[in-house]
């Protein structure tokens, strides 16, 4: 028997909406991705082709962020064990 959220991350995907699916997955779980610290000035806000748009609380950290581009990358699409974003880009909120 398929878990619930195989059943629903195949239903988003056939309807188009998997980067719904992957953004509230990243939301809920955006600490254990990226680390107690980067969780602290950040937060995920959505998905789309391919980017991840990222909310960061404070203009420096925003900088910061980017020295981190490659590693939340990688972490992102390990979390999910497949490639789900490839470019990220930070706004502050």
């Amino acid at each position: 028997m398929e878990k619930i959220n195989s059943v629903i991350e195949k239903i988003l995907i056939e309807l188009g909406y998997d980067y719904l699916y992957y953004s509230g997955i990243l939301k809920r779980n955006w600490n254990k991705v990226v680390g107690e610290l980067i969780a602290k000035v950040s937060i995920p806000d959505r998905i789309e082709n391919e980017i991840l748009f990222i909310k960061c609380f404070n203009p420096a950290w925003k900088q910061e962020l980017y020295f981190f581009k490659e590693e939340i990358i990688k972490n992102v699409n390990n979390f999910f064990t497949k490639k789900i974003i490839d470019d990220l880009k930070i706004f502050i909120n």
